[in-house]
Formats: structure tokens, C-alpha cells, sequence
């Protein structure tokens, strides 16, 4: 081979990273998406592909990896957004797959937990050692939880302690556990909650009185505060559409 043409003859028959070790390399390697792309063309991918493609290709290769560090609790909700925005990604495509990993990881974050320390948190707040806010910033602030799922885990910490006694206490807590999961919950305040309180003690009252054969006063004393109760109990349903 003539001199002049070795050099290149010699650059043409190097070998190039094939399609399936690129993949692996995003998994492995820091590797910016520029270039991931600069790999592909010299893998013989067309240019209007590149793009998608290395798009493709970090996906792939890094969805795990994102997966297991927002499951184990090492990075949040802000977090994982951060490390998906510095890659690159279409925006469309960072989006999508925020939100695939934020959905499919929410259940495990909830149940696993770190044990040992949010007992010792639940502890403080059980103890009124610390307030409701401030167990919930801390659960965030130590443990990684995002608000919602923080939110949650007291309501059901507050549910072992003394399980919810109304109709509408059971149904927070489960709403509490769906906004956990991303879903979008109607919030009851806590004056329904504290009206249907209210009308469940004085129906509770007057059965009593009723079975003790109590005087004709008080029974008649505890239907007008029953009816009272209820219809208050009523209202507050209406004007927040429960």
C-alpha cells in the first residue's frame, strides 16, 4: 500500500463501538449525548436519527440505574429530575420517563422505607416530642420522602395508634395513599371531619340513652342536638361536594 493512502486506509479499518455496546456504554460511562450521537454516525446511523436515537440508547441504559437510586431513597423527586435534565433528553422523552419511574417506584419507597429511622421520628411525634409538620419535614428532610408520601406514612402511623373511628377518616386515609402514589385527590377538610365527628357522638349518645332509659328530657335534649349535628354534618357535605 502506497504511503500516502496508508494513514487512512489504516483509520478506515479500525472497528467502531456496534449499537448494543453505545447502549452499554451510557449505562457505564458518564457520557454526555453529544457524544452518544458522535458514536452512532460513526456506527452508520443517519443523521435525522441520532437524536432519537441516543435518546433511545441513555434510556436504556439508565432507567435502571435511576430506578434503583429513587426507589433505595438516595435521591427525590428533585433529584431524579435533575440527573434526567442533565443528560440532555428531548424534552418529551424526560418527561415520560420522569414519570414512569416517579409511578412505578412510588409503592416500594412507601412500604420499605428506612425502618430504623423513621421509627425513631414516629417515636418523637408519638410522644409529642415533635409536631405533625415538623415529623413530616424531617421524614423529608432525612429520609428522602416526598411530601405526599411522608404525608401518608403518619397518616398510617396515626392509624395504628388509634384507628380512624369515622367513615370519612377511613376515606382520608386512603386518599392519603393514593396522593402518595401521584394520583390527584380531593382534600376533606378538617370541618367536615369534624362535624361528621360530632354527629356520629351524639347519635352514639342518644342510643345510649335510649337503652338506659334515660327521662323523656334528655332524649328529647339529645334529638335536637342529633338533628342540629346532622344537619350542619349535611351542609359542610354540599358546600365541599362530598
Amino acid at each position: 500500500v502506497p504511503e500516502y493512502w496508508r494513514d487512512m486506509l489504516t483509520e478506515l479499518s479500525w472497528d467502531v463501538p456496534n449499537r448494543i455496546e453505545i447502549r452499554m456504554m451510557t449505562r457505564y460511562l458518564d457520557m454526555p449525548k453529544a457524544e452518544v450521537m458522535r458514536m452512532l454516525k460513526y456506527a452508520g446511523l443517519k443523521e435525522e436519527f441520532r437524536s432519537p436515537g441516543a435518546d433511545f440508547m441513555m434510556v436504556m441504559g439508565l432507567q435502571g440505574y435511576w430506578s434503583t437510586l429513587y426507589r433505595n431513597g438516595w435521591i427525590n423527586k428533585e433529584g431524579l429530575l435533575t440527573e434526567i435534565e442533565a443528560k440532555e433528553l428531548e424534552p418529551a422523552v424526560a418527561e415520560r420517563v420522569y414519570k414512569m419511574i416517579v409511578k412505578a417506584e412510588a409503592p416500594a419507597r412507601i412500604e420499605e422505607g428506612r425502618t430504623l429511622t423513621r421509627a425513631l421520628i414516629m417515636k418523637g411525634y408519638k410522644l409529642e416530642q415533635l409536631s405533625k409538620e415538623e415529623c413530616v419535614t424531617l421524614l423529608m428532610t432525612q429520609q428522602n420522602y416526598d411530601r405526599p408520601e411522608a404525608e401518608y406514612i403518619v397518616a398510617v402511623e396515626e392509624a395504628g395508634w388509634g384507628s380512624p373511628e369515622t367513615p370519612l377518616e377511613f376515606r382520608r386515609l386512603v386518599d392519603t395513599q393514593r396522593k402518595a402514589m401521584g394520583e390527584e385527590v380531593e382534600e376533606i377538610p378538617e370541618e367536615v371531619i369534624d362535624a361528621e365527628r360530632a354527629f356520629l357522638s351524639v347519635d352514639r349518645r342518644l342510643k345510649e340513652a335510649y337503652g338506659r332509659k334515660a327521662p323523656q328530657s334528655e332524649i328529647d335534649s339529645l334529638e335536637v342536638e342529633k338533628a342540629e349535628a346532622a344537619a350542619k354534618y349535611r351542609e359542610l357535605l354540599l358546600l365541599h361536594g362530598l
